[in-house]
C-alpha cells in the first residue's frame, strides 16, 4: 500500500462537505468511515487499495486508534439491523462493477494501484476518473471516453487559435 504524508480523516462527516468539483484540491485521506464513502476520486482509490479486505467483509482499521467501530447500521433498539460484513462487500462490489464497466482499463486502474504506484498511466487514470463520476449509471464507458476525448480536442482546439 502506498504511504501518505496526511493525518487520518477523524472528523467525519469532511468528506460529505466536500465539493466535488474541486477534486483536485482536496488532498484525501488515508482513512474513511463507512459513512463517508460518496465515491470521489480518493476514495475509488482507497477503496481499490483494499479491496482485498473489502471482499473479505471486514473495513480497513483506523491507523491511528480511536472508538470508531463498523457494527452495522443501528435499528431503533440497539440491535443491527445489517450484519457486519454486509457494508464493506456492497462498497467493494460497486466498486467492481464500475471498473468492469470500464474494461481493459479497469482491469488496469486495479493493477497499478494495487502495486502502490503513485502516478497512474493515462488509461488507468481516466477509469478512476469514471468510476468516481456520477455519469456512471447514464453513460457507457466507451461513448463517455469519445465525449471527453471530443472535448479535450475541442479545447486544444481553442488554446492554439
Amino acid at each position: 500500500m502506498t504511504e501518505k504524508v496526511q493525518t487520518p480523516n477523524l472528523a467525519f462527516g469532511q468528506c460529505l462537505d466536500c465539493n466535488r468539483d474541486l477534486r483536485r484540491v482536496c488532498p484525501g485521506f488515508d482513512w474513511y468511515s463507512n459513512s463517508e464513502i460518496i465515491f470521489c476520486l480518493h476514495q475509488c482509490r482507497w477503496i481499490i487499495e483494499w479491496l482485498d479486505l473489502f471482499l473479505d467483509g471486514k473495513w480497513p482499521a483506523c491507523p491511528v486508534p480511536n472508538n470508531y467501530t463498523d457494527p452495522g447500521i443501528r435499528a431503533r433498539y440497539g440491535r443491527s439491523s445489517h450484519a457486519h460484513f454486509e457494508s464493506p462487500i456492497q462498497v467493494a462490489a460497486e466498486i467492481r462493477y464500475r471498473m468492469k464497466r470500464c474494461g481493459v482499463h479497469g482491469k488496469l486502474l486495479e493493477a497499478e494501484v494495487q502495486l502502490g504506484r503513485e502516478g497512474l498511466s493515462y488509461e488507468a487514470f481516466t477509469a478512476l476518473i469514471y468510476i468516481s463520476g456520477w455519469e456512471i449509471k447514464r453513460t457507457p464507458y466507451k461513448k463517455w471516453l469519445w465525449k471527453r476525448e471530443k472535448r479535450r480536442a475541442a479545447r486544444r482546439a481553442l488554446m492554439t487559435k
